[in-house]
């Protein structure tokens, strides 16, 4: 059982890598279109291709609906379909509005009220930068076009569930977080999640600084970028602006006893996070070489 769910967890993100890769050549290929074409063939072509992925993946979707269906008849006849999507630890209870939305899970993205212009131009300045001017150019001036002509879609929430929203945006007495293990949300109390991530920081692997090092490191990061060889292009994507100290956070682990928290570093938007990256996308042509190298789940099965 442990291999068909390390089976199934690989194959999901292969998938999503291999989705991730087709998405950045199809963008490449959107771009190009659009500056060779006319507007009003563009248009056309554009929803014609929109309207055949959605025809398609509706068709996927109910094809793997009626699998899971026709597989879970056979081999669960019995069981109870219903799982506890939301885990309440706290002192609160919970409306039902509340309830029905916490079950769509943390993942659900909902509609907004309006377009969100300012967050999706920062966005995009952000992605291009590191880009040629014509391309960036092109790519500012495609954004600006879906955006006059994108709609705002149809609410996905009801009434009760957009209120329950907002109420718990405003409630600082909780903190909802997603479990450490499985699909599952957990609600805490603000201060039991705060003890328990001082719980963690006690640990005298830990000290306390007398001063924030990012800006320091963020200096020391773009004298090293300095001093290399790289062309400027990467220099410049590589470059750190407006850095963060890495954030810590915890997640809960409910399959464990007193639900103890998993610590997390978010290292995104950190003065060297560019830096690691580029440097992992050197070194990952190096790993398969060693005997003791195990290139994912399948692999290790079929040495096992």
């Amino acid at each position: 059982m442990v291999f068909i769910r390390e089976f199934s967890r690989e194959r999901i993100h292969q998938n999503r890598r291999e989705l991730d890769n087709i998405s950045r050549e199809l963008l490449k290929i959107h771009f190009r279109l659009a500056s060779v074409l006319s507007e009003p063939d563009w248009s056309l072509i554009e929803q014609l291709t929109f309207n055949k992925a959605t025809r398609l993946g509706e068709d996927c979707k109910t094809r793997q609906l009626k699998k899971f269906t026709r597989l879970h008849k056979t081999q669960r006849p019995t069981t109870k379909t219903t799982t506890d999507t939301v885990i309440n630890l706290s002192d609160q209870k919970l409306e039902d509005g509340a309830a029905s939305l916490l079950q769509k899970c943390l993942n659900f993205a909902v509609t907004p009220r309006y377009t969100p212009i300012e967050d999706i131009l920062t966005g995009v300045e952000k992605a291009v930068r590191s880009l040629p001017v014509e391309t960036a150019e092109e790519a500012r001036q495609e954004t600006v076009r879906i955006i006059k002509n994108s709609p705002i879609p149809r609410d996905n929430l009801t009434r009760a569930e957009r209120a329950a929203l907002n109420s718990l945006k405003l409630n600082t007495n909780l903190t909802i977080l997603p479990a450490d293990k499985g699909n599952a949300t957990v609600i805490l109390n603000t201060t039991d999640y705060k003890q328990k991530i001082t719980f963690l920081l006690e640990d005298p692997a830990y000290r306390r600084l007398t001063k924030d090092p990012t800006d320091a490191i963020e200096r020391k990061t773009n004298q090293l970028l300095k001093k290399s060889t790289l062309t400027e292009d990467t220099r410049k994507q590589l470059r750190p602006a407006g850095s963060r100290p890495p954030r810590l956070y915890g997640l809960p682990k409910i399959h464990k006893e007193g639900v103890p928290l998993r610590p997390i570093v978010n290292n995104i938007s950190a003065p060297t996070y560019q830096l690691s990256k580029h440097l992992m996308g050197l070194l990952k042509h190096l790993t398969g070489n060693s005997t003791h190298h195990v290139k994912n789940s399948f692999h290790l099965t079929k040495i096992v």
